[in-house]
């Protein structure tokens, strides 16, 4: 802290105030809020490392593993493959502090996904792009396949190309309506749509990934996240079964 002072200092170090009553009292006060700032900081660093040290004590945490119960209701979080997924899977690749505020406290996981970060990002965005989006994609190419079928037979859509291309066997003459309607839909919808329904657990948006506290915890109620998990989605991998964390789960 900085003391106000009124006059050059001593070689002893203390400050000449030049007999000043009024600027010794000055002096005196700021000494005093000063060190009243500093307890009330150290009364706050105080209790916050004690909270901190609560929530990491190691007994607690064992019981926590051993019981596979929660230390805290809203310590479970979960996300949507929406959410997971956003940005062609850029949780996947890279991991940021924002990225915790994609999920939010549930009361159970529909789907536990379990994967290493040992192995290509692409590899796994890719197995649960199809996994995810691949039925949706499928059913509505279908649909949209089945509609230009349709328009072709009542005459909206034309069977054929133009007179200029009469020199092509026929074969060549037709518009393939149902593939371009089918495959062009099924792409876009493979491509931007996800599932928001579905509470799933992904550690990269469920656990918080700089705070160390919030990190620990959340690891040592791994094992209530999975009791409270409706099913689990291992993206397997050869490295897989050489994480601890994997096997556990």
């Amino acid at each position: 802290s900085h003391l106000l002072t009124a006059g050059p200092r001593t070689s002893c170090g203390c400050s000449h105030t030049g007999g000043h009553p009024a600027m010794e009292q000055v002096d005196l006060e700021h000494n005093e809020a000063s060190k009243s700032e500093v307890l009330d900081l150290e009364s706050r660093g105080s209790s916050d490392t004690d909270h901190r040290q609560r929530s990491l004590n190691a007994p607690q945490a064992l019981e926590t593993m051993k019981s596979m119960d929660l230390s805290r209701d809203d310590i479970l979080r979960a996300t949507t493959p929406a959410k997971a997924l956003r940005r062609v899977g850029k949780l996947f690749r890279t991991l940021g502090e924002q990225d915790y505020d994609l999920s939010e406290v549930t009361g159970h996981i529909d789907e536990f996904w379990s994967h290493s970060w040992r192995s290509p990002a692409w590899h796994k965005i890719l197995t649960l792009m199809v996994l995810k989006s691949g039925p949706a994609a499928l059913l509505a190419g279908s649909t949209m396949a089945i509609l230009a079928a349709v328009l072709e037979v009542v005459g909206i859509l034309p069977t054929r190309a133009s007179s200029r291309h009469s020199h092509l066997p026929v074969a060549y003459q037709c518009i393939p309506w149902c593939v371009i309607f089918g495959a062009v839909t099924a792409a876009i919808v493979f491509s931007f749509w996800r599932p928001s329904h579905c509470k799933v657990f992904f550690d990269g948006a469920c656990i918080h990934p700089t705070d160390p506290y919030l990190k620990t915890e959340s690891i040592v109620n791994i094992g209530a996240f999975l009791r409270r998990s409706d099913s689990m989605l291992v993206l397997w991998d050869a490295a897989y079964t050489c994480r601890l964390w994997c096997v556990f789960e």
